[in-house]
């Protein structure tokens, strides 16, 4: 069931933005004592305190001290892209993968940044490639997973989301930070709700697929017949609050 649809971005877990006076920031010498360590923790703490200008100038500096630290330019790519400069951000991570090729969440920002850009197949890719040599991370099955979904690959994204339930039971639910991926709003609802339903009901979590039946039923979902011959419902189709989205 392939469908067009019109898609917003939004951030669940990453940052980013301009960098503010460049020369100044980048060009400053850090305070006298100061360490790595210390602009490191104050600017994720920025960070994760929307705070992004602020965070930049920290993390530059930590920069300055240690150019060599993946961290610092993934932190820095998340806090561009949340400031909307893309093509910071997207420098930032491909710094921080030429230092380390095995860093995964870089990886996973790189991708979730090319599909922001609407570069959707480069975003596949990418992920593809990561999770290729990082099969065990649920963020990278994530995001690959709410691309496809939006691609209109349903099948092969709930594959990957099911990846995701199996890695990491708890991730759907938990607020990520440090990280940016595609949210809810970037896919179209009815199907993203009746999907997260589809992932607990497999795991026969009644709660959370009741939970997300109901907001696909607000989203406007209408294809309830799926829920008869799909085995992702096999334990829980009968139980008659499941059953009365099929009356």
């Amino acid at each position: 069931m392939k469908k067009t649809v019109m898609v917003v971005f939004s951030v669940a877990f990453i940052f980013s933005y301009c960098a503010p006076s460049r020369v100044s920031v980048s060009a400053a010498k850090p305070e006298s004592g100061a360490s790595y360590v210390s602009y490191l923790a104050r600017g994720t703490s920025l960070l994760e305190q929307k705070k992004y200008d602020a965070a930049i100038s920290e993390l530059r500096q930590a920069s300055i001290l240690k150019p060599d630290s993946d961290k610092v330019y993934n932190f820095l790519g998340i806090a561009y892209f949340m400031k909307k400069n893309l093509d910071e951000a997207r420098k930032c991570f491909q710094k921080a993968l030429a230092i380390n090729p095995a860093y995964a969440a870089a990886h996973c920002n790189l991708g979730n940044l090319q599909f922001k850009e609407g570069k959707v197949d480069s975003a596949v890719e990418t992920l593809s490639q990561a999770i290729a040599a990082f099969d065990d991370n649920a963020s990278l099955h994530f995001s690959l997973g709410t691309i496809l979904l939006h691609k209109g690959e349903i099948d092969q994204g709930f594959a990957h989301l099911q990846k995701v339930m199996m890695l990491d039971p708890g991730y759907l639910d938990r607020e990520k930070s440090f990280s940016i991926e595609t949210s809810e709003s970037d896919l179209p609802q009815p199907e993203i709700f009746f999907c997260y339903a589809r992932l607990y009901a497999s795991t026969a979590n009644l709660k959370k697929t009741l939970q997300y039946l109901d907001k696909a039923k607000k989203a406007g979902f209408g294809e309830w017949k799926r829920i008869r011959h799909d085995d992702a419902f096999a334990r829980l189709r009968d139980d008659p609050q499941v059953k009365k989205y099929l009356d």
